[in-house]
């Protein structure tokens, strides 16, 4: 889109703020949500010159614009100039004013609240509330809008740009509020042996998955995350049979009956395995509350290929959940979902805290990782967590894998310095954009 282009999108969305006068929570979203869709659609030059506008300038700005809006005013001035930083300070200081507005007045921001509640159906997206601004004020000089146009709200739209629609699932967790440090453990397999069949003329299903002393091992991973005081704890992809799963299930289940103040786990990735569905095979990551109950499953979506046994045999899947907690938005992805740089991902627009993704494969999978990791740190301050068994033919002194441990920066350090040797390690550091 040319900036004369984008200039007309902006007058007519300007144009429809002039008509409202209500400041109703329904109507500041779907105002807000306009604005946010105005960047989105906008020219790198036009967003570059966002980024350049002081906070201080865009800070004042949006607060006479709250007093606006709260008194019915929605109308906001257009440039009579080319400027780029005018226009671009204009439309973000409509965009926090609203924001501001719509989280000060909406009736119900936490606690048991319906998905539902945060759409707006003509924009087609959510505005999610937030308990604490995504950037502190110190750090928002020189930041681009995904990371400071909107504070108190995080935008997901119903249907990502890769053609994925969203779905909403509400979480309550008891665990350290958004920016405190957390800790979140990788669980590997020495020895892995994997059981796989041929399905059709070139497809594969994993139908085993075994390693020297496999029940104890888990039993043993799940009580180093206790003490170590996990948030999350994630085994890799292909890994987690039916009755591993089940097993992993009634340990938690236990947990419920103690009262070890250690024992902080509230999420866990149960790996993934092949499953049999209505509508044909999928690979399930089932994720798990912290006593076991199964909060949302994750389905791959992009089928793993190999030239020696062919191509996952998985039928498409055109969903991908979202787990919403008052403090972090959790996104999931398994393996090529995440690693795979040839075709648009659905991380490209998903604005979350933090990704979980189990995966498998070599060196150069977890290369992908990184590149991905890196793009969303940038884009929305995204930290992402990747367990990465290595493949089961690898020697066993290459095993069992990497694990991108939800670093600042995720191409600071190089693959090989992200080896796991061993079955079990925790990670510690903070998580989402508030305090980092």
């Amino acid at each position: 889109m040319t900036f004369e282009e984008w200039i007309a999108c902006a007058e007519a969305l300007a144009a429809d703020h002039r008509s409202l006068s209500q400041a109703d929570t329904a109507t500041c979203r779907r105002a807000l949500l306009g604005v946010h869709r105005l960047f989105k659609i906008a020219p790198t030059p036009l967003l570059d010159a966002y980024a350049r506008v002081p906070e201080r300038l865009l800070g004042e700005a949006a607060r006479a614009r709250a007093d606006d809006v709260t008194g019915g005013n929605f109308a906001w001035h257009l440039p009579g100039t080319p400027d780029l930083s005018a226009w671009a300070l204009a439309a973000g200081a409509q965009a926090r004013a609203l924001d501001e507005v719509l989280f000060t007045t909406a009736p119900s921001h936490f606690g048991p609240v319906d998905p539902e509640e945060w759409r707006c159906a003509t924009s087609q997206a959510y505005a999610i509330p937030r308990a604490r601004t995504r950037e502190p004020a110190d750090k928002r000089d020189n930041q681009r809008f995904t990371r400071r146009g909107v504070l108190h709200h995080r935008v997901v739209p119903e249907v990502l740009d890769a053609g994925y629609r969203v779905r909403l699932v509400r979480l309550d967790t008891t665990a350290a509020p958004a920016g405190e440090q957390v800790t979140m453990g990788a669980a590997l397999f020495p020895g892995l042996d994997l059981q796989i069949r041929r399905e059709g003329e070139d497809g594969f299903v994993v139908t085993g998955a075994a390693c020297a002393g496999m029940d104890v091992t888990v039993l043993r991973q799940l009580q180093a995350a206790f003490a170590d005081g996990c948030f999350a704890a994630m085994w890799p992809e292909l890994t987690v049979a039916p009755t591993l799963l089940a097993l992993i299930q009634r340990t938690l289940e236990d947990r419920a009956l103690s009262v070890d103040p250690r024992n902080s786990l509230q999420l866990v990735v149960a790996g993934s395995w092949h499953v049999q569905e209505e509508h044909g095979l999928a690979n399930v990551a089932p994720v798990l509350d912290g006593y076991g109950g199964v909060k949302l499953l994750y389905r791959k979506v992009l089928p793993y290929q190999d030239r020696k046994i062919g191509t996952e045999a998985i039928a498409p899947v055109l969903e991908v959940p979202v787990l919403v907690t008052d403090d972090h938005l959790v996104g999931f992805g398994i393996c090529k979902d995440f690693c795979d740089q040839g075709v648009p991902l659905a991380f490209a627009d998903l604005d979350v805290d933090l990704v979980l993704v189990p995966s498998m494969g070599n060196p150069v999978t977890m290369d992908g990782h990184r590149s991905t990791a890196k793009r969303m740190r940038t884009l929305f301050g995204t930290r992402a967590f990747v367990v990465q068994q290595a493949e089961a033919e690898r020697p066993a002194d290459e095993q069992p894998g990497w694990v991108l441990p939800f670093p600042n920066d995720p191409t600071g350090l190089a693959t090989p310095d992200l080896r796991q040797a061993g079955d079990w390690q925790s990670y510690k550091g903070t998580v989402p954009r508030g305090r980092d």
